[in-house]
């Protein structure tokens, strides 16, 4: 329980059902995250409330049509939540652009290859693939964390997840107040233009962090 909220009681079989999940990609994550150099328990803890918030929407995913706008005109025309980490096309595309841009980060460039042949179409068919992908996810998670891991200080692991999870949701990556700021709003699980949320994405991060994986 974190702030006073029974986050397990709130959301049901629903959090029993994103537990699950993370309990199956469990030792794939562990291996990836490990070859990559990443952190485990932030990495997951970052990504859990989309695990939870994939279970609560999952019946209701339909993204044929989305992914036919993305291929044909891009992010601009469609810009959607995709896979287990319910990552976004743009969010992808700025992260090619930005690790390119390290070249201490240039173990991770390989998020950005593609076929030079390629059409600029047929480049966003394959990124939707990738995002569809566990282990692109995971390689996507940990290049952000890696980014992050530049722009941000943080005073210890709790700080961390607050900071990094929040990043992660609100697409704010290098300015600390901010982040921070964000991190105090409540927006999850629906969003910013809904009234029925609950907690800030980091309560939910922090409140696994400390409840299941410490």
């Amino acid at each position: 329980m974190l702030h006073g909220l029974d986050y397990e009681y709130y959301f049901d079989n629903r959090y029993d059902d994103a537990i699950s999940i993370y309990e199956k990609i469990r030792p794939l994550m562990e291996e990836r995250i490990s070859k990559l150099d990443g952190e485990f328990d932030c990495a997951m803890s970052i990504i859990f409330p989309e695990l939870l918030r994939y279970s609560l929407i999952r019946d209701k995913i339909e993204t044929a049509a989305l992914e036919v706008f993305y291929k044909k005109l891009g992010h601009d025309y469609a810009n959607f939540s995709i896979g287990l980490f319910q990552m976004k096309p743009f969010f992808i595309e700025r992260l090619e652009k930005e690790i390119i841009g390290f070249d201490d980060l240039e173990r991770y460039h390989f998020i950005s290859e593609y076929d030079k042949e390629l059409s600029n179409e047929r480049i966003r068919e394959v990124r939707l693939s990738r995002l569809k992908d566990i282990h692109w996810q995971i390689d996507y998670l940990i290049s952000f964390m890696k980014i992050m891991d530049r722009n941000i200080e943080s005073e210890n692991e709790r700080s961390k997840v607050r900071l990094y999870s929040t990043a992660f949701n609100c697409g704010i990556w290098d300015n600390v107040e901010k982040i921070d700021h964000v991190s105090n709003k409540k927006l999850f699980p629906y969003g910013m233009r809904s009234n029925k949320n609950i907690c800030s994405y980091s309560d939910l991060s922090l409140h696994f962090f400390s409840s299941y994986l410490n």
